[in-house]
């Protein structure tokens, strides 16, 4: 049987990393305790380690006046720093395809920058028990050849791992690979690694599109001042944001997901929801599916009174998105966790 794994936010969640509402808004809340010297909050770390997010308020200053937050931030000595909204409009999604609409590149570049430095600081360091635990409950009793992963998620919180000699297949070609080239490990099952929106430790070249992959141990200020190995010019990292054309240097990942979706007998979505702005990514699983294929949702639902009409609404939203497929989605609503969890 061939099995793919499809991963979103809700599959990271355990592990530490935002989810859509708290990504960039909630940044801030990763600091440590700011010291007190004389009586007076010291700011003077915090202020240097958040320019990037204080540069976002400004820009949000901009596209939504009469809030504030420049002056919420400045003024915050005295009181604790909240958002005054994080509701639907203000996520970063919906941000992303504003700045794109406003032809705004900069603040585009901000943003991305931000969405690195805040999955870093909340998912640091990149280890977590529930991908762990899919690594040995899943993908040590498959074969490789017949289970692949697609992840939408730019952590790396899911890698290889070293003590059970799990290694993953990007299919995309490095120009340099600092992990690839370390070859003092085991090398065990190697699965298919299908990151479609790119990942915060591939770095990119702004100049020539020199590809880096970098160690998964990553800080905030990672790529300040990060260059290219082969011009030297600066590297970001290589993340595709909603609304963002396709780079062409990520079209063999998604060659290789429409093979495999083709191809699988099963497809396992694990905290991903098919947002209605990506509509690149549903495309590409209705064109993909077969009739025959079985969907299996692992989805979250935290009032067991609630469990039966969010099971109905989840079966009607898969008939709805893929109506080529024959068989009724299956529905787990006990989270990434409780699914690993009753795998026996």
């Amino acid at each position: 049987m061939r099995e793919v794994f499809v991963l979103g936010a809700g599959a990271s969640k355990p592990g530490g990393a935002p989810l859509g509402p708290e990504l960039v808004w909630q940044y801030h809340s990763c600091s440590m305790p700011v010291p007190i010297r004389q009586g007076k909050a010291d700011l003077r770390q915090e202020n240097e380690d958040y320019k990037n997010f204080r540069e976002f308020l400004v820009l949000a200053d901009k596209m939504w006046p009469g809030h504030g937050f420049v002056r919420q931030w400045d003024n915050r000595e005295d009181t604790v720093f909240l958002p005054s909204f994080v509701s639907k409009p203000f996520y970063v999604d919906e941000l992303l395809a504003t700045l794109q609409r406003n032809g705004d590149d900069e603040g585009i570049e901000l943003v991305r920058r931000l969405i690195f430095e805040h999955i870093v600081a909340a998912a640091f360091p990149p280890t977590d028990k529930t991908y762990g635990d899919f690594i040995s409950k899943i993908l040590l009793k498959r074969e490789p050849q017949d289970t692949s992963i697609i992840s939408f998620n730019f952590d790396p919180l899911l890698h290889e791992d070293f003590e059970r000699g799990v290694s993953f297949d990007h299919a995309i070609e490095f120009d340099w690979d600092e992990v690839g080239g370390d070859q003092n490990w085991e090398r065990g099952p190697t699965f298919p690694l299908l990151k479609l929106n790119g990942s915060f430790d591939w770095g990119i070249c702004g100049a020539c599109e020199y590809l880096h992959r970098f160690s998964c141990h990553m800080s905030s200020h990672w790529y300040d001042g990060q260059r290219c190995a082969r011009c030297r010019h600066a590297v970001s990292p290589f993340i595709i944001i909603p609304h963002e054309d396709y780079s062409s240097r990520i079209k063999p990942l998604w060659d290789e997901a429409t093979r495999r979706l083709q191809q699988a007998d099963t497809v396992t979505i694990i905290g991903y929801s098919f947002p209605d702005y990506d509509k690149t990514i549903q495309d590409l699983f209705r064109n993909s599916l077969s009739s025959g294929v079985q969907i299996r949702v692992v989805d979250v639902c935290p009032f067991d009174a609630d469990r039966q009409a969010s099971t109905h609404s989840l079966v009607r939203k898969y008939k709805g998105m893929f109506p080529q497929v024959h068989r009724q989605a299956d529905i787990c609503l006990d989270g990434f966790e409780g699914y690993l969890k009753n795998i026996v």
